[in-house]
């Protein structure tokens, strides 16, 4: 099942793709379906067979969100509005102490990104960029999820592990890049 293959053509249509994709999902809705991709995919067994359109569609949704990643990576537009700049980040400078990891400013925060992605999202994008064939990757994750096979014959454990971290990384910088751009709108 090849997973349909409209490209952006513009920063503006990339910034779009990304808010559409936060208004399909949560963020940690998103996480937690992105999660559970790579966990069928590596499974001998079939993936949920009551909803398999549901990871059809968080795949093309998927798709369409890493695309924008891709193409702001590579694109030369105004990325400013979603990179806490020095003001901003006084109020978030206390939370990097061991003390307060117990606070509720923490445990909102982020669980995939760096210190330096949480502060600059695109540095997410930056590093998903880089790492080519993430097409075919996501479309093995889908197939294997959907069949009675694993896709650990296809990839090591570590490259699993790379994607799906550099994957949810995309999911959860995306977010940041999302909310901080129409909060600075």
């Amino acid at each position: 099942m090849k997973q349909a293959t409209k490209t952006i053509s513009s920063i503006t249509e990339a910034y779009e793709a990304i808010h559409d994709f936060y208004d399909c999902f949560h963020l940690h809705e998103a996480l937690e379906e992105t999660n559970k991709l790579f966990k069928w995919a590596g499974k001998e067994k079939y993936y949920d067979k009551g909803a398999p359109a549901n990871l059809i569609f968080l795949s093309q949704q998927l798709f369409k969100l890493f695309s924008a990643a891709e193409f702001i990576c590579y694109s030369t537009g105004r990325r400013s509005p979603a990179i806490l700049h020095e003001n901003e980040l006084s109020k978030y400078l206390a939370l990097t102490m061991p003390d307060s990891m117990a606070t509720a400013e923490w445990a909102s925060l982020t669980r995939y990104l760096s210190w330096e992605e949480y502060i600059n999202p695109y540095y997410t994008f930056e590093k998903f960029g880089v790492m080519r064939g993430w097409e075919e990757v996501l479309q093995e994750l889908m197939e294997f999820a959907l069949m009675n096979g694993s896709i650990e014959g296809c990839f090591t454990s570590a490259e699993l592990k790379k994607w799906r971290m550099r994957m949810v990384g995309v999911v959860e910088g995306g977010w940041f890049v999302d909310v901080r751009g129409r909060e600075a709108n």
